[in-house]
């Protein structure tokens, strides 16, 4: 749907530039925000991306996702449990030492990130138990934001991933997830 408008006036514009149509173009506009309370997060854009998590479909996608949020600066949600169902991911003790799709997921975005934007890791219980968070602060520091999260309230999503091989349904029962 495109919707055809006429700009009628304008507010805070830049110096140098008029009111005149021909100076209200979309490249002179600034639609830039920022979030957080005593430590600020840019963006260019006043959106984010849902929660891009554990789905298969997420992990396909990843890089577009991530190169494309960086360079335009909008914050990119990394959803729960991308550690726990990587099967190379290493977890010893309630612990994660090793963790390469996290760590692909986030340095993809960092590889393009110019200070607009945000990665945000969020965790669910599981996440909290196998250590996610300290494994991103030891690895990471202040380079992303973490996201707390309980359960999965706000949806009814009947499971989160589909799984057909029983060897991988195993794998998951054993790092503690829910398999039905």
């Amino acid at each position: 749907m495109r919707i055809q408008g006429y700009n009628y006036g304008s507010t805070g514009i830049p110096n140098g530039l008029s009111s005149s149509p021909d100076d209200c173009i979309f490249p002179n506009v600034s639609v830039e925000t920022e979030f957080g309370n005593q430590i600020k997060t840019k963006a260019r854009i006043p959106i984010m991306t849902g929660a891009l998590g554990s789905t298969f479909i997420a992990a396909k996608y990843w890089e577009s996702f991530a190169a494309g949020a960086a360079l335009v600066g909008f914050p990119i949600v990394v959803g729960e449990n991308v550690v726990g169902i990587d099967k190379e991911a290493v977890i010893e003790k309630g612990r994660v030492k090793k963790a390469p799709e996290l760590d692909r997921r986030i340095d993809t975005f960092l590889k393009y990130y110019d200070g607009y934007g945000a990665i945000i890791v969020q965790m669910n219980v599981e996440d909290t138990r196998n250590g996610v968070a300290e494994y991103i602060i030891e690895k990471y520091g202040d380079k992303l934001i973490l996201e707390l999260k309980w359960g999965q309230g706000a949806k009814d999503i009947g499971g989160e991933i589909q799984v057909s091989n029983l060897d991988y349904a195993l794998f998951l029962k054993n790092r503690g997830y829910v398999v039905y």
